[in-house]
């Protein structure tokens, strides 16, 4: 019987090489998102992330169709940029409701069949959770929000053999870095360390990572007998979490402070 492998935006960037991989390893794929469209690597059902009862219904039709879930890979997301001060309400609730509340819908709804399975899954936070970026304040503390969240989970599943994880990615190049809302209106204040803390941002994110080298490392955690609770991809991105976690606070601060503040 073939596996289910469930990617909440799977209809573009990290989420179609995931998808595309899971595929070839011989998963059923489903798309979970707003805009896509049935195509051979997967089969698409609407999904919107903040609202639980379209991620409720998703996961029924799957279950109806396959009477199974064995990997859930929460990678919905998107972020905003600038300072907190310059953000609207709208870009904070959207930033919150999309990146930590859907990831949340989303094991709520889909935990108890992957306890039935052993299955696993799988969220994409990010390195920001454990290095906080300014002026990404907002995407940080979601990021953040979503490793609290697999890790908490992880040990609720002991003992079931269903397993929750996090990837913690650096800069990766997709068309992430186009889709970031940015403030429409900065205060003066922070203008000028904005632009140069997000451009500088975005040229790290233009020379990073491709996507198929998350996608690889997804399959591998989705897989592996016994995968790290946490864990990121690259020899620099794992020595940054090391420091992130090991650094004096005031120290590690400075060192942000001096990169993008």
């Amino acid at each position: 019987m073939s596996k289910v492998v469930v990617i909440t935006g799977a209809s573009k960037g990290i989420g179609l090489e995931t998808a595309k991989i899971f595929k070839k390893n011989n998963y059923i794929v489903y798309d979970l998102s707003r805009t896509g469209k049935d195509t051979e690597i997967s089969s698409h059902i609407y999904c919107d992330v903040r609202y639980f009862n379209t991620v409720e219904k998703a996961i029924a039709e799957v279950i109806e169709k396959e009477g199974r879930i064995d990997v859930v890979i929460s990678n919905a997301g998107f972020g905003i940029s600038g300072s907190v001060e310059g953000h609207s309400y709208e870009s904070i609730r959207s930033q919150i409701d999309v990146n930590f509340v859907g990831s949340s819908f989303l094991a709520n709804a889909t935990l108890g069949h992957l306890r039935k399975t052993k299955g696993r899954i799988i969220f994409m936070s990010s390195v920001a959770a454990v290095i906080p970026i300014p002026f990404q304040a907002i995407y940080s503390a979601t990021k953040a929000a979503i490793l609290s969240l697999a890790q908490c989970l992880d040990n609720e599943l002991q003992g079931s053999g269903a397993r929750s994880i996090a990837l913690l990615p650096g800069d990766l190049s997709t068309s992430f870095t186009k889709n970031r809302i940015k403030n429409k209106i900065e205060p003066d204040f922070y203008k000028t360390r904005v632009e140069n803390s997000v451009g500088k941002m975005e040229k790290d994110e233009i020379n990073g990572m491709q996507p198929t080298v998350i996608a690889n490392k997804l399959y591998k955690l989705a897989t592996q007998k016994n995968p790290k609770v946490k864990s990121s991809v690259g020899i620099l991105y794992k020595f940054a979490l090391v420091l992130g976690m090991l650094l004096p606070v005031r120290l590690k601060q400075f060192i942000i402070k001096k990169m993008y503040a």
